[in-house]
């Protein structure tokens, strides 16, 4: 009858609150006893907490570290394409070091000899800063397509006084506005305009610089770290390229045999 069936529904529905708060009350008592459990072995709690940390915090920073060594030069299209020009010296097998000597191939699309000043200075409003400074030629932007905050990376190549800036240098010295056209002096006097951002922010990169400066503001540059850049053609094999140069050849002013190599960056 019907009021059988309510009452079957208020049975049910009592027996379920019950049986809720049975599961509550022992989830809690369970809790209870974990606590006084921690508190009883203070010394055996505070042990594994403090390992459980550490081995968090170690798994971390080996993600971290590993997804940094995955990701350099990201920001780099065609990165792949992209490599330095290194020599191995036939008397110490192992041995390598870039160099900015020229490399010649077919499969060569274009190449960059850049020099690299990494304690270098420039000057804002009478203030020094300390900066890390790639004296570029012009094919170094074809070579390395740098993404573009401001500016045109390009313009670097129209006026030996423009520089180019890091996104980085540029927070550094003039906060969140556009830099483009603001003026900063460099270690050699000259007066340089901003006239590109390079979106570099903090990713990790095989070429660490704040600004690029073009190799015709100074005749007579010191050549500290010259570093040839190469970018080579589409479809070409790396490998290829340096089975081609593999054989040793003797330097006339050092009397060693060496071979030039490209090492990619990717």
């Amino acid at each position: 009858t019907p009021a059988e069936i309510r009452m079957c529904r208020t049975w049910g529905g009592d027996a379920a609150g019950i049986d809720i708060k049975i599961k509550t009350r022992n989830i809690m008592k369970i809790i209870q006893l974990a606590i006084r459990t921690l508190c009883r072995f203070k010394i055996y709690t505070i042990i594994n907490i403090i390992g459980l940390a550490l081995s968090m915090a170690c798994v971390i920073i080996i993600f971290r570290y590993v997804e940094q060594e995955l990701t350099v030069d990201s920001y780099i299209p065609d990165r792949d394409r992209i490599a330095f020009q290194i020599q191995e010296d036939k008397s110490s097998p192992g041995s390598r070091f870039v160099t900015g000597a020229g490399f010649s191939d077919p499969d060569i699309e274009c190449s960059s000899t850049v020099l690299w000043y990494n304690k270098d200075v420039i000057i804002l409003d009478k203030e020094r800063f300390d900066v890390e400074t790639i004296v570029a030629d012009s094919n170094f932007v074809k070579v390395m397509k740098f993404p573009v905050r401001y500016g045109n990376i390009a313009s670097l190549n129209d006026n030996p006084q423009n520089v180019i800036i890091t996104q980085i240098l540029a927070n550094k010295l003039f906060g969140d506005r556009n830099p483009i056209g603001e003026k900063i002096t460099y270690s050699t006097g000259d007066p340089l305009t901003v006239t590109g951002v390079i979106s570099m922010q903090d990713r990790k990169s095989s070429i660490h610089f704040d600004l690029l400066v073009s190799d015709k503001l100074q005749e007579d540059w010191v050549a500290t770290f010259p570093v040839n850049v190469v970018l080579i053609r589409q479809g070409a094999n790396l490998n290829t390229i340096n089975q081609r140069h593999a054989a040793y050849e003797t330097e006339p002013r050092t009397e060693k045999e060496i071979r030039n190599q490209l090492l990619s960056i990717n």
